[in-house]
Parts: structure tokens; C-alpha cells; sequence
């Protein structure tokens, strides 16, 4: 039963990590209109909010 329990266990992580091996392949290709640059609008609301982390306490 106690070698039963092992190969069972082996066999299970063996099977895992060869199924879970993949490759990453980026077939992105050229120019992506709806990146955004460092001039956009997004970017800059993006600046703007991180100029001031919040701690700023006016009473």
C-alpha cells in the first residue's frame, strides 16, 4: 500500500510538471494603436495623480 501511495504520487507529479511546461510565445507584431504613449492623455492624468501620494493632511 506504501508503494502504491509513492508511485501514485510520482506518477501524478511527473504527469504535472511535463503537462505545465509551455512556451511563451508573443506573436504581437508591429505598431499597437491603443498603447499608450508618453504623451497621451492617460499618461499624463497617470503623472499627475502619482505626483502626490496623499499624505497631505489640511485641516
Amino acid at each position: 500500500m506504501k508503494n502504491l501511495k509513492l508511485l501514485t504520487a510520482i506518477l501524478l507529479t511527473s504527469i504535472l510538471s511535463f503537462t505545465s511546461c509551455q512556451d511563451e510565445i508573443d506573436n504581437e507584431n508591429g505598431q499597437n494603436p491603443n498603447t499608450n504613449s508618453a504623451t497621451s492623455p492617460t499618461a499624463n492624468n497617470l503623472e499627475r495623480s502619482s505626483m502626490y501620494d496623499g499624505s497631505l493632511m489640511i485641516f
